[in-house]
């Protein structure tokens, strides 16, 4: 159950943490109703598939996950405008990869 739980946690904490580095003009609610969209369509494959245990705390965990990513990087942007005196506005800049000959 510990391992459960901590892991549902921290699976989605990454996924937080690089939708809100990757589309940082979208707002945290429209993210959070995504992850959640995603975390129940995963719940109800598993379900419809009979693989795995499908679980609403699953959804719930996930989400909290997910949260928990999207809070460290305002954290992280909120330091960065501190120690910067607003002349920085975050530490995360995403910038596609583009092959250049």
């Amino acid at each position: 159950n510990f391992m459960v739980f901590w892991g549902n946690l921290f699976i989605f904490a990454p996924l937080g943490f690089f939708a809100k580095v990757i589309k940082p003009s979208v707002r945290p609610v429209f993210l959070i109703l995504g992850c959640v969209g995603l975390s129940s369509a995963v719940e109800l494959s598993q379900l419809l598939l009979r693989n795995g245990h499908c679980d609403i705390d699953d959804v719930i965990i996930n989400s909290a996950g997910f949260c928990l990513g999207l809070l460290f990087v305002a954290a992280a942007d909120k330091a960065v405008k501190k120690v910067s005196k607003n002349s920085e506005s975050t530490v995360f800049y995403w910038q596609p990869f583009r092959y250049r000959r």
